[in-house]
């Protein structure tokens, strides 16, 4: 194969490639968001105000503190690793950019929670023979990590008929960017050999510039799930908080925008003759025929309270979405019981155990993949991630979170701390003494 056909993606990857992005977005949030379309422009809006508009538009992220509430309980203790000589010597730089391993999981953990799940490339440097061991190291020659989105892994195949290798990863096709803004890069792999695809120009099909053997027998890939929704698909944690922060950004700009207009009266002219557009200012005056009338109209402010009443109500749904993430609950009216708060906090704690029971075998994929790499052979490996969480710490946590959120003018401060008592994350006796804050 000296060509490679872009068309062919994986059904999973041409499904979930407009979400993937969708998350990332609205995680990421920024001076970027701004460009990327998210904002709707009205039927009858001119060109020029939605310009005005989207540039003076602010999006309040949920998205990215939400996410690392979670990965900072997660990280709230560094992970234990039992790992043989010939590996525990790469944990100081992992990337060969001088990432050490806590570093370097942590981010694939926030990715993860940002789309479901991230991939990792255990890879080598290929085509050089060091003849020292002094050599070796001068060189930087050994197994790096190599973190990739799920919109960079665009086709892969499992093994399906072989009961042998059943599941076994039999080719992966992986886009690699371009570092100066070309087009992009495009490796193969499968358990025999790999190969580099790039493109001489744009639109081009990718032709192949280098190959070469994969000594492991396996594709060095591995899945970082944050909760598993099925094969190299996860579950966001922001799943259905960045559709509601979305709209809250659509509403925020047009509350804006009305309260913005609602400033100025409006002058209206009642007369059969067409009038111009009046300028007015201290120097001029408005000349009217017998029966013309001039009058000034206000806004009465009813559509603002109901613009202001429906952001409330969405950025309620987002905090009680993230609640829900702590545990499932189904809204009911009057006060929770003790069992149902007790269950609620032992149902978040099982939803952090999941994660980082997914993370810890992970973790050791990729270390026995480098192990792979420098035939250490198969020594064993141990990684444990933190499995203890403190619940008090947590609920303080999460109430000066959404409380911090609160002040920003994004949430009610009593509404957060009333949900965090409904959901026996915080005592009344701690709301009642605002300890949360």
């Amino acid at each position: 194969m000296d060509k490679l056909d872009l068309t062919q993606r994986h059904p999973l990857h041409r499904a979930n490639l407009a979400r993937w992005r969708f998350l990332r977005d609205h995680y990421q949030g920024g001076l970027a968001y701004l460009s990327r379309g998210y904002l709707s422009r009205h039927e009858r809006e001119s060109e020029r105000n939605f310009r005005r508009r989207l540039q003076d538009s602010r999006y309040p992220n949920f998205c990215k503190p939400i996410v690392h509430l979670f990965v900072s309980h997660l990280w709230r203790r560094k992970p234990r690793r039992g790992l043989p000589e010939p590996l525990a010597g790469l944990t100081g730089d992992v990337d060969r950019f001088g990432s050490g391993i806590n570093a370097f999981m942590r981010q694939v953990t926030t990715a993860a929670g940002v789309e479901g799940h991230a991939f990792v490339l255990v890879d080598a440097p290929a085509g050089l023979d060091p003849a020292t061991r002094a050599e070796e190291l001068a060189w930087n020659l050994r197994p790096y990590f190599v973190c990739l989105s799920p919109q960079q892994v665009l086709d892969w195949e499992f093994e399906l008929n072989d009961p042998l290798a059943f599941g076994r990863l039999n080719r992966v096709v992986l886009a690699e960017p371009d570092e100066r803004g070309g087009p992009p890069r495009y490796r193969v792999w499968t358990p025999d050999a790999w190969a580099l695809f790039h493109s001489r120009q744009p639109h081009e099909a990718p032709v192949k510039v280098a190959e070469g053997e994969n000594p492991l027998g396996l594709v060095p890939l591995v899945c970082v799930y944050n909760l598993k929704a099925g094969q190299f698909l996860g579950e966001s944690t922001i799943e259905d908080i960045a559709p509601l922060n979305h709209a809250l950004y659509q509403k925020t700009s047009i509350l804006d925008e009305a309260e913005y207009w609602a400033g100025f009266p409006q002058l209206v002219i009642f007369t059969d003759e067409e009038v111009a557009e009046v300028e007015l200012s201290q120097s001029r005056a408005l000349q009217f025929r017998p029966g013309d009338e001039a009058r000034f109209i206000e806004h009465s402010g009813v559509a603002i309270e109901s613009l202001r009443a429906t952001v409330a109500e969405i950025k309620q749904d987002i905090f009680r979405i993230a609640v829900k993430q702590i545990g499932e609950y189904k809204a009911t009216a009057g006060v929770e019981s003790a069992a149902k708060r007790r269950l609620d906090r032992a149902e978040f704690v099982a939803s952090l155990e999941e994660r980082a029971v997914n993370f810890e075998e992970a973790e050791k994929s990729l270390w026995s993949l480098a192990a792979a790499w420098v035939g250490a052979g198969a020594e064993p490996i141990e990684i444990e991630y933190n499995r203890r969480f403190d619940l008090e710490s947590l609920s303080e946590a999460l109430g000066r979170l959404f409380v911090e959120l609160g002040d920003k003018g994004y949430l009610d401060k009593p509404a957060v701390v009333k949900e965090l008592v409904r959901h026996g994350l915080v005592s009344e006796e701690a709301a009642e003494q605002e300890r949360i804050v």
